[in-house]
C-alpha cells in the first residue's frame, strides 16, 4: 500500500523528539525528508540543533578552488544560502553548488555566517556582475530538480477534480512572465548602451 503524505505527517507528529532528530534523512524519500523536516521546523527542533551543527572551521578552505581568483569578494553578491539544521547536509549542498558554478565557469567562494539566535549559514557567494547568470545556473543544474519533486508530491495529493481544474499555462504564468520580464530589461540595457551582438562579453 502506497503512503501518502498525510500518513507520514501523522507519522512524524507522533515520535518524541529524540526519536525524530535520529531519523537519517538520506535513508528517506523526498516526500518523507520533507515531511520530516516541516515536523522538525514546527517543534523549532532545528535551532536546537544549530548548537552541534555548526560551520567547520575548515568548511570555506574545502569549497575553494585554487585556481580562482577572489579579489571580486568585496562587491560579490550571494548566489544561495544553506541553512544549517532540519536535517539538511549544508556543507555538502554549498560544495555542490560550487561544482555546479565552477563547471559553468563562474568563480564561487563559501563565506559562513553567524548570527545571534538564528541558524548559522553557509553562503556562496559569486561576483557581482555574474550573480544573475550563477542563480539561473544553479537554477536549472540544482534546484529545479528537488522543485520538481515537490511539484509531483503537491499533483499527488489532489484529488482528480482539483488536479484536472487546473491549467498548465496557469501554473507556468508567473514563471514565464519573470523569464520575459527579465530578458527584456536585458535587451533594454544593451540597446541603451548600443552594445552589438558581436560585442556583448567583452570588456570595454
Amino acid at each position: 500500500m502506497e503512503v501518502s503524505r498525510k500518513d507520514l505527517d501523522e507519522r512524524y507528529a507522533s515520535l518524541s523528539d529524540d526519536e525524530l532528530l535520529a531519523i537519517d534523512p538520506n535513508e528517506l524519500t523526498d516526500v518523507a525528508q520533507q515531511c520530516c523536516r516541516r515536523e522538525i521546523e514546527r517543534r523549532h527542533l532545528s535551532e536546537e540543533m544549530v548548537a552541534e551543527e555548526t560551520v567547520p572551521d575548515d568548511a570555506e578552505s574545502e569549497l575553494d578552488f585554487d585556481d580562482e581568483p577572489t579579489d571580486w569578494l568585496d562587491t560579490a553578491a550571494i548566489a544561495c544560502s544553506f541553512q544549517a539544521g532540519a536535517g539538511r547536509q549544508y556543507a555538502e549542498d554549498a560544495q555542490q553548488a560550487c561544482i555546479v558554478l565552477h563547471q559553468a565557469g563562474i568563480p564561487s567562494e563559501v563565506v559562513g555566517e553567524h548570527q545571534e539566535g538564528r541558524p548559522d549559514s553557509l553562503n556562496v557567494m559569486v561576483p557581482d556582475a555574474l550573480s544573475l547568470k550563477a542563480i539561473s545556473i544553479l537554477d536549472r543544474d540544482l534546484f529545479n530538480e528537488e522543485l520538481e519533486e515537490t511539484w509531483r508530491a503537491h499533483f499527488e495529493q489532489l484529488s482528480d477534480s482539483d488536479l484536472r481544474a487546473m491549467d498548465a499555462d496557469d501554473l507556468c504564468a508567473g514563471l514565464l512572465d519573470r523569464a520575459a520580464r527579465l530578458k527584456r530589461v536585458y535587451e533594454e540595457a544593451l540597446l541603451r548602451r548600443r552594445v552589438k551582438p558581436s560585442e556583448r562579453g567583452t570588456s570595454a
